[in-house]
């Protein structure tokens, strides 16, 4: 893998984007007597002492008030966002109107952000004498910046032996920057140094380096000698993934793929379809994570639980030793050593049940390793007291005490589906959640013998007009007894007859399953639902009953007044 020239001097006007922290001294302190700047002033911006140089912005001083408009301007420590960027630069110098780099920031604004290459110039030029004796007393900061101006030409004439001057002095001087950008210039002749390079700069948060290492970890060469390494790509795409990037995201998605790279199984697919999920929602395009989530979901129908549950969150949450130990536990039970190997389970519930929930690892216990449901349910147990005002939750619920057979327990899990969405004020995500709870209510009740109050749940609920290919792809996976009359399901639904592929299944065997209210473990029942069903429906009334004991209240109601 190689980076011409011309994508670096790309790079450089991009902005200060991949510029990272850009290092020094007491600049206010040395251009304006009496301004607030600290005494103390440290350069390096790191995740353990972002919040204080936050706080000493606000305070005021000028020199922090750039830094931290670099860091967000950046993506430094925190999600980039060029409006509060431009925000700090400008309360800088307003304190300080003579800050050369904080006018050296306003230029790239007025160049990057603006589109205004005549002020940009301007004022490049009025910062370039400050920045210059800045650089020549030694400041890092300033040395990367003068570098930069030289390379591509801004307030000076372009000159190549003059930036790389200024720019090894800063990278001597470990600027994450400048050693950035000192390993794109060696690496066509000594890659290895510059992987060094790369290294010194990503351990100090620059985030090109970092996706520099991922990238050459995944299919670089060292000459004729491969440098691939999927551990440390995972590594480094993690840290990127970290800061909120797109790019992060899809490459950890990428190494999902590859079964030589991470385990491969149906859980795994879950985790590739949410990492590229994650990507798209982050703002970025990508063809690849489009095409494998349709085909994923095509085969597994497992987009719907994925976007439920993922739908916002940015965190990366991969916990790799947790993973282990999971794994670990799994493999103890199809040992037949579950006596050894419960507490790992015991141990990674109490560690994090969080993790568990989220990375839907009901689908290794329940599906792959064929493990008791209870497991399943026990999760949810866990983090019940957090979740149980979340959608996504009762979905979870619902639907795997269907797949455990528990019917009626998932009829309650959509109660509460409901409960959620009669507190949302988002009439799009309402008519989405709607949809979905109508789908699992119908197929509990034909998990209880109750066909064709579920046909016709859905056909008083109307058409499926969200979604409907996700929606489609779970029925024909997941939902699979609404598939035992496909005419009625199309005309309920409004979907072609021709779309359900999936085959109506009922299992035999119905396993135990804690009920979410009580904590109680509710074995498989010994009678059937029909035998039990006049006592289940006053407990837990569907859409239908309601509605249809609203009517005939009414007509009691009309009798009484004749």
């Amino acid at each position: 893998m190689k980076i011409s020239r011309v994508i670096v001097l790309q790079w450089f006007c991009c902005i200060s984007v991949f510029a990272i922290v850009l290092g020094g001294m007491n600049i206010a302190q040395a251009a304006k007597k009496g301004s607030k700047s600290s005494v103390n002033f440290k350069w390096r911006i790191t995740s353990e002492n972002f919040e204080e140089i936050k706080a000493k912005a606000q305070a005021g001083d000028p020199d922090y008030q750039i830094l931290l408009g670099e860091a967000y301007l950046n993506g430094r420590c925190v999600k980039a966002d060029r409006e509060e960027g431009h925000k700090w630069i400008k309360l800088a110098l307003a304190e300080n109107a003579k800050d050369p780099i904080g006018l050296y920031h306003l230029g790239v604004i007025y160049e990057y952000d603006l589109k205004d290459e005549l002020a940009a110039q301007k004022y490049f030029s009025s910062a370039l004498g400050g920045i210059r004796k800045l650089a020549n007393r030694g400041n890092p900061r300033a040395q990367f910046i003068l570098g930069v101006m030289y390379s591509v030409g801004r307030g000076v004439e372009e000159d190549r032996v003059e930036s790389d001057v200024w720019i090894k002095k800063a990278a001597d001087q470990e600027h994450p920057g400048a050693q950035f950008f000192m390993g794109v210039f060696l690496q066509s002749k000594d890659l290895k140094g510059a992987m060094d390079l790369f290294e010194k700069s990503a351990k100090q948060g620059n985030l090109s380096a970092i996706q520099q290492l991922a990238a050459f970890y995944f299919n670089g060469y060292i000459g004729d000698k491969s440098i691939v390494d999927y551990e440390k790509c995972f590594y480094w795409s993690q840290k990127h993934a970290e800061y909120e990037s797109s790019w992060g995201f899809f490459r950890l998605a990428e190494l999902y793929m590859n079964d030589n790279v991470i385990r491969s199984g149906l859980n795994m697919k879950l985790e590739e379809l949410r990492l590229f999920y994650q990507g798209i929602e982050l703002g970025e395009e990508y063809e690849l994570a489009t095409s494998q989530i349709e085909y994923i979901d095509g085969i597994w129908g497992l987009f719907l639980p994925v976007k439920l549950k993922w739908r916002g969150v940015k965190d990366v949450m991969i916990n790799r030793d947790l993973d282990a130990l999971v794994t670990r536990f799994i493999e103890g039970e199809k040992a037949g050593m579950g006596d050894l190997s419960r507490g790992l389970f015991d141990k990674a519930l109490k560690d994090d049940p969080n993790y568990l929930y989220m990375n839907n690892y009901w689908l290794r216990f329940s599906v792959e390793a064929e493990l008791p449901f209870s497991l399943v349910s026990e999760i949810l147990i866990a983090v019940y007291p957090h979740k149980k005002d979340s959608f996504d939750f009762w979905f979870d619920y619902a639907h795997n005490a269907n797949i455990a057979g528990q019917s009626y327990l998932a009829l309650k899990a959509v109660k509460g589906m409901r409960e959620v969405i009669s507190k949302t004020e988002d009439e799009e995500l309402v008519k989405e959640m709607s949809d979905i709870a109508a789908i699992l209510e119908a197929n509990a009740l034909i998990g209880m013998d109750r066909e064709k109050e579920a046909y016709v749940l859905l056909f008083e609920h109307g058409k499926l007009e969200n979604d409907t290919k996700i929606l489609v792809n779970y029925i024909n996976s997941w939902a699979k007894l609404l598939l035992k009359d496909k005419k009625k399901l199309a005309f309920a639904t409004g979907i072609s007859e021709s779309l359900w592929t999936g085959e109506y299944y009922r299992s035999e065997n119905t396993q135990s399953f804690h009920d979410i209210e009580t904590g109680e473990l509710i074995n498989p029942p010994k009678t059937t639902y029909k035998e039990e069903k006049k006592d289940l429906q006053p407990t837990v009334p569907t859409a239908y009953e309601e509605k249809t004991a609203v009517g005939e209240a009414k007509k009691e109601d009309s009798k009484d007044d004749k």
